[in-house]
């Protein structure tokens, strides 16, 4: 079918050596004659396929425009012949393909042919079933219905445009109303099966079904159904009852819920509007019902009041749902009270018992919890500190960050030191204090992420202070209680990789050195091997993501700055000199690797004959 299909074809050939003159194929061409002749044959077989059905012709009509005229005909004829035997799903199914092809927006793009529609019209007109379900359900298969163009009156009008919307919400409740009429509960639920958009049928049939007994029945019909159709009759449930208004639903809910059994209830709940109308009810239900609804209802946001948002908090969180509970109140925040917002802060990092992938959690509303969570009342900095934590990798590039934490780092060296002992091992056969230890395996592998992830992004030197001066007495008794208790629960080495790390991000200094005069300093008194090799690798690793040129130009640019450095501070800093000098070999060294590379790839280009 592929073969017929109009428009631009594009061929992706076998790659042919630069080197080598064995290719297969190579030189062989197809030329449009070979291209017609093969086209043409496979029409043939599309044509007089054995056995159409509806999905083989309506692959015929939609790339009809690929074939000649003189074959469009017999696709039209074959169409006739099949449907006098098509049964009527069969005949709506092709009728939906028709319409979709020649009578919406896309065959003003096709440009078809006055004759194309008049025999579109005729195939359309003649497998229009009889029955009004299948007749109407392409109205409900998905939430989105292209319209006729034949159902537009206005010249250039635009089928998004909400006149469009109104013409199509028109529709639907005339096709309603019919099957209503005609075949009641039974029409609705022979419509629910193929349908894409079962809140839709609900949410259409209450403008047929108005009084109390009515609505009654309705509903317990829709709760009998099960099967494949269950989950279907519950959302058309969901639009029946969010039409019926609050005031009626509530009547009828509570009238129904009186003659059901406890499973069948809570269904009821379930789909009621997520409002406090419905929670109002749930108080005079049994505990089970109360427990089931919290556990299985679809919470969404739709003007609930501060005091409903942090009802339903309340409830989701007892029911440990809290990442149903952040998603409902995510663009609220200001409305929710400080302590119900740290509780659901703690809990969504600390309760795993929704399922995985169910409830997303954007690091863009994690960052504007804790914006607005921060300064507040009754929130002191270790606290926020300890959200910081929790969300160390969502906050990665957000805008909040994790200044709280990165504060408490730089005034408390064990927290350094302990974020090491979590995200690496000891180098003896010690023990860490019992505080420090995590049992269970899950939970283990988070916060040594966790801590993996916080040395890697704090950027504070200790000692700096809220102008971004850094005291050199500050830091250096930093770096020694650090090194200390390092050394002590063993992790030396790693440790003082990491305070180098921390040391690569300082500023420039007063006098345009770098590193600033009091990092100068500290390195230089601790002379420590491990803090220049954490250094110099955060240095390389700064240059991050970037586009290589030929040859080592780039890399021996970087090696003429950091030579230039390291010349500046060899007098007063004769240590933290050959710290930067060795930054500048490496970037020597891979100049001369890309020369080579370089030198290499032209080789190889160059034609034998030339060399």
């Amino acid at each position: 079918i592929k073969q017929i299909k109009p428009g631009h074809s594009v061929g992706h050939y076998s790659y042919r050596p630069r080197w080598r003159s064995d290719a297969s194929g190579a030189g062989q061409v197809v030329t449009n004659g070979e291209i017609y002749k093969f086209t043409r044959k496979t029409l043939g077989f599309l044509i007089d396929w054995p056995s159409h059905d509806e999905k083989t012709l309506g692959d015929l009509v939609e790339y009809l425009q690929g074939m000649p005229i003189e074959n469009q005909p017999k696709v039209w004829n074959l169409i006739d012949e099949w449907s006098r035997t098509a049964g009527e799903a069969a005949k709506a199914e092709l009728r939906e393909r028709i319409r979709l092809f020649a009578f919406t927006q896309r065959d003003r793009q096709r440009k078809l042919e006055d004759t194309t529609r008049d025999r579109a019209r005729e195939a359309y007109d003649s497998l229009r079933p009889n029955d009004p379900v299948i007749r109407h359900s392409w109205l409900f298969a998905n939430q989105y219905v292209p319209v006729s163009t034949e159902e537009i009156e206005k010249e250039g009008f635009n089928d998004n445009d909400q006149e469009a919307d109104e013409r199509i919400d028109k529709l639907r409740r005339e096709a309603i109303t019919e099957i209503w009429d005609e075949r009641g509960f039974k029409g609705v639920k022979d419509l629910l099966a193929p349908s894409g958009a079962t809140d839709l049928i609900g949410r259409y049939t209450a403008s047929c079904v108005t009084d109390v007994c009515s609505q009654s029945d309705f509903i317990q019909r829709c709760l009998s159904l099960d099967g494949e159709l269950q989950s279907k009759a519950e959302w058309c449930l969901r639009g029946f009852l969010s039409a019926i208004g609050d005031d009626v639903c509530a009547e009828v809910i509570n009238m129904v819920a009186k003659k059901l059994s406890v499973e069948e209830s809570k269904r009821l709940f379930v789909c009621a509007p997520f409002n406090a109308s419905t929670w109002r009810l749930l108080d005079d239900s049994s505990e089970d019902i109360r427990t089931g609804y919290w556990k299985d209802v679809v919470p969404y946001w739709k003007d609930q009041t501060p005091a409903e948002l942090n009802e339903l908090i309340d409830c989701l969180l007892e029911a440990h749902r809290p990442r149903a509970a952040f998603h409902v109140v995510c663009m609220n925040f200001k409305d929710i009270e400080t302590s119900r917002l740290k509780r659901l802060l703690h809990d969504i990092a600390t309760v795993n018992t929704e399922p995985a992938g169910q409830v997303g959690l954007d690091p863009y509303y994690i960052s504007k919890a804790l914006d607005l969570l921060d300064g507040r009342v009754g929130v002191t900095p270790y606290e926020m500190a300890q959200f910081e934590f929790l969300f160390i990798v969502a906050l990665d590039h957000s805008k909040h960050g994790i200044p709280n934490l990165e504060s408490q780092i730089a005034q408390s060296p064990e927290i350094f030191v302990q974020a090491v002992a979590l995200a690496f091992k000891r180098s003896d056969e010690g023990e860490d204090p019992p505080e420090w230890r995590i049992e269970n395996p899950e939970q283990r592998a988070v916060v040594v992420s966790a801590a993996y992830h916080l040395l890697n992004q704090i950027k504070k030197i200790p000692g700096t202070d809220e102008n971004g001066h850094i005291d050199k007495e500050a830091l250096v008794s930093w770096i020694e209680q650090a090194r200390q208790l390092l050394h002590k629960h063993a992790r030396g080495t790693i440790g003082d990789q990491y305070i180098g790390q921390l040391l690569a991000k300082a500023p420039e200094g007063e006098s345009g050195m770098w590193p600033c005069e009091a990092v100068c300093e500290a390195i230089e008194k601790t002379a420590s091997s491990g803090i220049g090799q954490g250094f110099s690798k955060s240095v390389y690793n700064s240059r991050g993501l970037h586009w290589l040129g030929k040859g080592g130009k780039q890399e021996r640019e970087l090696a003429l700055k950091y030579d230039n450095l390291a010349d500046r501070l060899y007098h007063d800093y004769p240590y933290v000199a050959v710290v930067v000098k060795e930054i500048a070999k490496s970037y020597t060294y891979e100049a001369k690797c890309r020369d080579t590379e370089a030198g290499t790839e032209k080789r190889l280009r160059t034609p034998v004959g030339s060399w």
